[in-house]
């Protein structure tokens, strides 16, 4: 897994590499080569306007479970 902090291309230098499957079941392999992670855009963030949709949803709710 990686944590991309900005569009581009880094390397990877892979060295004593094991691969394994959910439950620890290793993945045999010949060899594993070095190679490179492009990243290229970031990700979608909300913006401030959805948060106040969301915000103003959640006060009509409970004014009107109140009125009830």
């Amino acid at each position: 897994m990686f944590d991309a902090i900005g569009a581009g291309t880094s390397t990877l230098d892979l060295h004593d590499v094991i691969l394994s499957a959910p439950f620890g079941v290793e993945i045999p392999t010949e060899a594993v080569n070095d190679g490179s992670v492009t990243v290229q855009g970031a990700m979608a963030v909300p913006e401030p306007g959805t948060l106040l949709l969301v915000g103003s949803g959640l006060l009509l709710l409970i004014g009107r479970r109140r009125a009830a």
